[in-house]
């Protein structure tokens, strides 16, 4: 069966580290560990990537960039 898991790790975008956490399914093969976790949000202007932010940028309206974006990982690791 698949356990549901929180994983936490250090994501490094354009040079910059954060933490981040995220639920995550598991499921072991064998002596392999597989971990899903679809839709992890993360917020873009921690890792300093400001273009078309609403948030930094002033009366830009409706031509502003959303400041999180999705990820969809999948987890390989040797148990």
């Amino acid at each position: 069966g698949a356990d549901n898991v929180t994983i936490t790790g250090n994501l490094t975008i354009k040079g910059i580290t954060n933490e981040v956490s995220f639920p995550a399914t598991v499921r072991q093969r064998g002596n392999i560990l597989v971990a899903v976790a679809n839709g992890v949000k993360i917020d873009r202007t921690k890792f300093d990537i400001k273009y078309g932010s609403k948030s930094f940028i002033a009366g830009i309206g409706d031509k502003a960039i959303d400041n999180e974006f999705e990820l969809n990982i999948n987890l390989v690791a040797k148990k």
